[in-house]
């Protein structure tokens, strides 16, 4: 019920001064209707490394809607973060 009356950041991240060079995968859904999925690829200045996927067929709940295709992604990513930390 909290959450659902102050549903903003007080600074967005688009915001926020500094870089961050590790591996970030932003998942969105193509129909989420809270979020929506243009707004992800104006945070690329902020990660140079970010990477954006756009799930066909899946809204806000990306994870619940797609479970495969985001573990994929989450595999994949996590893959690049350890060969990032030098793992």
């Amino acid at each position: 019920v909290k959450l659902s009356k102050r549903y903003f950041l007080d600074e967005l991240p688009v915001e926020r001064a500094g870089t961050l060079d590790c591996p970030v995968l932003m998942l969105c859904g193509q129909q989420d209707h809270v979020t929506g999925f243009a707004d992800p690829r104006k945070l690329a200045a902020r990660y140079p490394s970010a990477e954006i996927t756009v799930v066909p067929s899946a809204g806000h709940n990306v994870h619940l809607d797609q479970p495969d295709i985001v573990a994929g992604e989450m595999t994949r990513w996590s893959r690049a973060v350890l060969a990032y930390s030098g793992k």
